[in-house]
């Protein structure tokens, strides 16, 4: 994996990896298929399975893989790293009707924490990882709404990205179709204020993995799909899918508060990802 030989991928019902060596000749490693046997609470939504995302365990020995449709986190274990060949270990159940989008871990003293966001019922669901016996194992620590514990979310809203700070000290997760915020618009010459989904700011204590509440900002316009954090934790740069717009936040890596916008650029078309090149 460290020497960028192996590529993820996972697309509707499957989940694959490619040899990207040479990159004139991809080519297939293995493929994981997912059947659902019958649609999930929100039939709509749940009628198939939808892996949304591949993740590195910190490790770098396991990937999870959050699928939509089938409420699950599908798990593997890279048995081979050369080549990248995997184990299929047991997956992790998610509340039904959830519709699990996106992971991502924290390392504090010692101690691994995997988030997830849910995209249908709008929820985070914290993890404690531990490895036993050169094992991954997870425990459920809570779930609480993308607003943070007690704090209601907006009936149509949808969450989407999860992302934790480079000391791990700090969680962002991102919710689109709120526009419960404006913003003064980009072109100064135009006086129309901009409306704008929302990002939440959260602590992590290290000892617990809870999360308390920071933050509430704009994200710098509608349907904020994903977002990265820059190496150093000084800058969020944030993809509005709706809008076709990639701005820049600046953020404080000391008390992890995201500040004012210091850049921007429209984009042709609905945008999808953001990463820095770094």
């Amino acid at each position: 994996m460290g020497d960028e030989k192996m590529r993820l991928g996972c697309g509707s019902g499957a989940f694959t990896t490619w040899d990207v060596s040479g990159p004139s000749h991809l080519s297939l490693v293995q493929t994981e298929t997912y059947h659902l046997r019958h649609p999930g609470p929100i039939s709509d939504r749940q009628e198939a399975s939808h892996p949304h995302e591949t993740f590195l365990d910190p490790t770098g020995n396991y990937i999870v893989v959050p699928d939509l449709g089938a409420d699950k986190i599908y798990v593997y274990a890279i048995i081979e790293p050369a080549n990248l060949k995997l184990k299929a270990l047991s997956p992790i159940n998610v509340k039904p009707g959830s519709g699990p989008r996106h992971v991502n871990f924290a390392v504090r003293n010692g101690k691994t924490f995997m988030y997830l966001v849910t995209e249908l019922a709008n929820t985070i669901v914290g993890y404690d990882v531990t490895y036993p016996s050169g094992s991954i194992n997870f425990k459920e620590l809570f779930t609480i709404g993308t607003h943070g514990a007690g704090k209601p979310v907006p009936e149509k809203a949808a969450a989407a990205e999860v992302a934790v700070s480079p000391d791990s000290e700090f969680l962002i997760v991102s919710s689109r179709n709120e526009t419960a915020m404006s913003i003064p618009n980009f072109d100064i010459k135009n006086s129309t204020r901009i409306p704008s989904d929302t990002l939440i700011n959260f602590s992590i204590d290290a000892q617990t993995g809870n999360l308390t509440p920071i933050q509430e900002v704009p994200c710098g316009g509608r349907y904020p799909r994903q977002f990265s954090i820059n190496k150093v934790g000084t800058l969020v740069a944030v993809g509005q899918q709706n809008d076709g717009r990639v701005v820049l936040i600046k953020r404080d890596p000391w008390s992890g508060k995201l500040g004012e916008f210091v850049g921007y650029a429209n984009v042709a078309g609905q945008i999808t990802s953001v990463i820095f090149n770094e």
